[in-house]
């Protein structure tokens, strides 16, 4: 609009130069702004942090801060490319702030929603109410039907022990060794059926269970493809799996956790089978000490591991750059500077 323009261009430069260099110097710009800031930011973590980092997260957080770079790089871009399809400086800032609000606010937020429209899946409260029933109502039903049938095989323990207490128990089996065989007989299948009708029914409740989670996933997948189309996405993606804190941390932190819980759960029945040991009528409704039970310590993945997750979103940011830059090349050269 000043003329400048035609001054530059009388000089036979290139116009793909004009625009790489444009390019070069604003993204130039933005890597010493976010190196100072990051800079400060350092220094108050490593005053304020509790603990000191580890070299593994020093490198996460300088990988953060060439990802922040990227995205800020990529909407430099898309302003030097509205420029150079406009031939006002008014209509290239409305053009630059119509494609922030599409990248930022349209794509990122409309993505979950055209992803449940495709991947369906069934209502919360539905499928709590149908495992609830599977392994509460529908388990004691079968258990005591079970039972009942066993019962009918030891009517002579019932019989010779009746509503006897639970000191009392202790003595009469001490003094009578067959009866205390057949009791002690009658309360491991009476343990083991339970435990059967238990995991059967929890297989039952996890089968509802994997079709949902399968189907979420599916929703996830499709609504971050969605999303992908806006930088931010990548930008939040590339950051979560850095920082150990998207969708790939959380499914990890889970898997460590169902391997913890296993591991409880051994540690629990052996625990419970020392105590069935030293007394015969000790049962899941007594105390059970369990002051060394194991202790669930979360193990954060590599930075490798890291890196290998944000690739293909640092790489998507790297495309919208290579993307948006070209279109300003395009645009530049067909540019009447007249």
């Amino acid at each position: 609009e000043r003329g400048t323009l035609r001054q530059i261009l009388a000089n036979r430069l290139r116009r793909s130069d004009v625009i790489v260099a444009k390019w070069m110097s604003g993204c130039a710009v933005l890597a010493v702004t976010l190196a100072m800031a990051g800079i400060v930011a350092g220094l108050v973590i490593t005053l304020r942090a509790g603990g000191a980092w580890s070299a593994a997260e020093w490198a996460a957080y300088g990988l953060v801060l060439i990802v922040a770079w990227l995205y800020c790089s990529a909407f430099f871009t898309v302003g030097l490319a509205a420029s150079a399809l406009s031939r006002s400086s008014s209509v290239s800032v409305l053009t630059a702030l119509f494609a922030w609000v599409c990248f930022v606010l349209i794509i990122p937020n409309i993505s979950p929603y055209l992803a449940a429209q495709v991947v369906r899946l069934p209502p919360v409260a539905t499928l709590e109410r149908d495992v609830q029933f599977i392994t509460s109502e529908e388990r004691d039903e079968i258990g005591r039907s079970e039972s009942q049938r066993m019962w009918e095989r030891y009517a002579d323990v019932r019989a010779a022990l009746g509503e006897i207490a639970s000191d009392a128990l202790n003595q009469r089996l001490a003094a009578d060794p067959a009866l205390r065989a057949r009791y002690e007989l009658m309360r491991n299948e009476s343990e083991a059926l339970w435990a059967r009708v238990n995991q059967q029914q929890r297989a039952k409740a996890n089968r509802l269970l994997q079709d949902s989670r399968a189907r979420n996933e599916q929703q996830l997948t499709l609504s971050g493809r969605l999303a992908s189309l806006s930088p931010l996405s990548s930008l939040t993606f590339a950051l979560t799996d850095l920082a150990d804190t998207g969708f790939a941390g959380v499914e990890r932190f889970q898997h460590q956790a169902d391997e913890y819980g296993r591991t409880l759960g051994e540690f629990l029945q052996q625990r419970y089978q020392e105590e069935q040991r030293r007394n015969p009528t000790f049962s899941v409704n007594d105390f059970l000490d369990v002051s060394a039970r194991p202790r669930f310590t979360y193990r954060p993945p590599p930075i490798a591991e890291r890196m290998t997750a944000a690739a293909p979103h640092i790489g998507l940011l790297l495309a919208w750059n290579a993307v948006f830059l070209l279109c300003g090349l395009v645009a530049f050269r067909n540019y009447d500077v007249r």
